[in-house]
C-alpha cells in the first residue's frame, strides 16, 4: 500500500469520528469535528498531489479516492439530516448528485475516450468525468 492510498482510506475512518463528534455534547466537540473535516478535506488534495508528482496513480487509488469522497458526503448528510440540521429534500438532491457522479464515471462512454469533460471541481467532489459529445447524445453523427 502506497502513502497515497493510505492517505484516500484514512479519510473513511475520519467520516466516523466527524459524525460521534457530531453527536457529542461537551465543549469543543463541534470544533473538534469541524478540524477533523478539514484534515479530510486537506488528506483529500493530497492523496492526489502525491499520486500525480509520484507516479503512484493506480486503479485502486482513483476508486478509493472517489469511495473516500462519497463515504465522506452522504456519512455526514446522514447525520446533520438525523440531527435536523438538514432538510430531507436537500439530502436527496445530495444523494442524487452523488449517485449521478458516479454514474458518469461508470458510463461506457468515460471508458472508451470518447466525449467531453464533463467538470473538474475538487473542492465539491467532482472528479473528471466524460460525456458523450451531443451530437451523439441527439442522435446526429459525429465529424
Amino acid at each position: 500500500m502506497n502513502l497515497p492510498n493510505a492517505i484516500s482510506l484514512s479519510r473513511i475512518p475520519l467520516m466516523f469520528a466527524i459524525a460521534g463528534l457530531m453527536y457529542c455534547d461537551w465543549l469543543g466537540a463541534a470544533s473538534f469535528a469541524f478540524w477533523l473535516f478539514i484534515v479530510a478535506a486537506c488528506g483529500d488534495w493530497l492523496d492526489g498531489h502525491l499520486a500525480r508528482k509520484r507516479g503512484l496513480v493506480s486503479s485502486f487509488g482513483k476508486l478509493m479516492d472517489a469511495l473516500a469522497d462519497k463515504i465522506m458526503v452522504l456519512g455526514l448528510v446522514i447525520v446533520l439530516v438525523d440531527k435536523h440540521q438538514l432538510p430531507v429534500s436537500l439530502a436527496l438532491i445530495t444523494l442524487c448528485r452523488e449517485f449521478l457522479v458516479t454514474g458518469m464515471a461508470g458510463a461506457p462512454w468515460s471508458r472508451i475516450g470518447t466525449g467531453i469533460p464533463l467538470c473538474e471541481l475538487g473542492a465539491l467532489g467532482f472528479a473528471d468525468h466524460k460525456l458523450p459529445p451531443t451530437t451523439s447524445l441527439l442522435g446526429g453523427h459525429k465529424p
